[in-house]
């Protein structure tokens, strides 16, 4: 007998049309997410080394990625001025939950104006996860990794991250960082147990409103893939 094979561009769109399918009616959410934005825009006068933002649809996906997966714990390597921390802090919308995020370049502080907190670490990623990891309280169930990573960090993200954390890549093109990040964490060996979702395609961006494309990619366990009757 033959297999069904569904490639993971197949994959990759099921994946987005079901984080966006109930997205049409989030009109409100919408607008306070890029009037957060806007604002955040303001602190790119107190970067000392200006490495760039996210675009808008970036934004919309970490705000869609967090609303839909609802993770406890956060963490995030590069926060810069802040719209992808804050994105994800608005989708997920509710109190009790951490952010961890790390900037190197930049030590900017961030607005505290939404229900998550956010722990700000003006540090390399490796002393943040070091950190981290002497605290054996907290683990992750998502991470958003927004700079380029070493061997050492993938070993430690590892051990921080929970069975299921959901794993976002920014800049997943050509030879960029995550391209970069993607192809360490896979030759490491130690997270085998997950697929890989390209960023959503250009199509689906436009036919949502939005202009421009979007660099984030998703890698996600296996196991949290399952078929449903309808």
């Amino acid at each position: 007998m033959n297999h069904i094979r569904i490639s993971t561009y197949e994959l990759s769109k099921s994946f987005w049309n079901k984080v966006f399918e109930q997205s049409s009616s989030w009109c409100a959410e919408r607008n306070e997410l890029f009037d957060t934005m806007r604002m955040l825009n303001e602190l790119e006068k107190k970067a000392q080394i200006p490495t760039g933002s996210i675009p808008p649809f970036s934004c919309f996906a970490l705000y869609c990625l967090a609303r839909y997966f609802q993770p406890k714990n956060i963490l995030e390597i590069g926060t810069y001025i802040g719209k992808s921390t804050l994105s994800m802090a608005q989708g997920i919308g509710r109190e009790g939950v951490e952010i961890h995020t790390c900037d190197v370049n930049n030590n900017i502080p961030l607005p505290s104006h939404t229900a998550c907190k956010i722990v700000q670490y003006n540090k390399p990623s490796e002393e943040m996860l070091d950190r981290l990891l002497d605290n054996s309280q907290l683990s992750f169930d998502m991470v958003n990794i927004d700079g380029r990573v070493k061997k050492n960090d993938i070993e430690k993200l590892s051990k921080i991250l929970k069975e299921d954390a959901v794993i976002c890549l920014d800049d997943f093109e050509g030879i960029e960082k995550g391209v970069a990040n993607y192809s360490l964490m896979r030759s490491s060996n130690l997270f085998n147990n997950y697929t890989l979702i390209y960023p959503p395609q250009e199509s689906l961006i436009a036919s949502m409103q939005f202009t421009g494309n979007s660099t984030i990619a998703v890698m996600i366990p296996v196991h949290l893939i399952s078929f449903v009757s309808q």
